[in-house]
């Protein structure tokens, strides 16, 4: 036998439910034809695709200082095993990929500010320091290269450590004492530097594993002053 459901929607408040859906879409409707009237669906359109568009570059500023940052970890590993050639190869990568950066940067200057820009740019100032200071070659960077002073500072202070390893490996080599005194000096020199500004954070950090550094390469020119090399 057929049951009308209309006690049912009353009992349970089905029928509320309904009118509320139906105000809610006749509202929504009104909304969107007020916002395309007025200009404002326009302007929020335009607004979305902007905001696309910066998500975009995002990604692939991204993808392009990691590839920054492997290219210079890699350049890294390769002075320490004085393959300069090589790690010249992959200096000039990272170089292009923080050149490209820095011309898509003149549009959204906010991409110098991330992480991944500062983290890349520090890395390439590790790798290219130590291979000039390895090749005793003077360092400076190419032109269209942005390094923050902060980064800067930061990659010539991580450079000492490499320094370290690279003087116990040719510690035991003749006519390594020269060296290891230049060696030495540079990491001195720096640790001058940071004094004046490390006060605090980061640079304090940086400053301390500079000084540490010092201590190791002074430990190792003793060690080798005693060896008579």
């Amino acid at each position: 036998r057929f049951v009308s459901l209309r006690p049912m929607c009353r009992r349970h408040s089905w029928s509320a439910s309904f009118d509320t859906d139906h105000d809610f879409l006749r509202r929504m409707v009104i909304a969107r034809i007020v916002m395309v009237m007025s200009g404002i669906g326009a302007i929020a359109k335009k607004a979305a695709l902007a905001c696309a568009k910066r998500g975009v570059e995002f990604e692939a500023a991204r993808r392009r200082a990691n590839s920054a940052r492997t290219a210079a970890k890699r350049a890294i590993a390769l002075v320490r095993h004085a393959d300069q050639e090589a790690a010249g190869e992959f200096i000039a990568t990272a170089e292009k990929e923080l050149g490209a950066l820095a011309r898509l940067s003149r549009t959204n200057s906010r991409l110098l500010a991330e992480s991944f820009y500062r983290e890349a740019s520090e890395e390439y100032v590790e790798a290219k320091a130590l291979a000039a200071l390895v090749a005793h070659a003077r360092f400076t960077l190419p032109a269209g290269i942005v390094v923050a002073p902060e980064e800067m500072l930061g990659g010539l202070a991580d450079a000492t450590g490499e320094l370290v390893r690279r003087a116990v490996t040719i510690a035991h080599e003749e006519g390594a004492l020269t060296e290891l005194e230049r060696y030495r000096s540079t990491a001195l020199a720096l640790s001058h530097e940071l004094a004046a500004v490390s006060e605090s954070g980061k640079l304090r950090q940086k400053h301390d594993e500079v000084e540490r550094n010092l201590h190791r390469l002074e430990q190792l020119i003793y060690e080798t002053k005693g060896r008579g090399k």
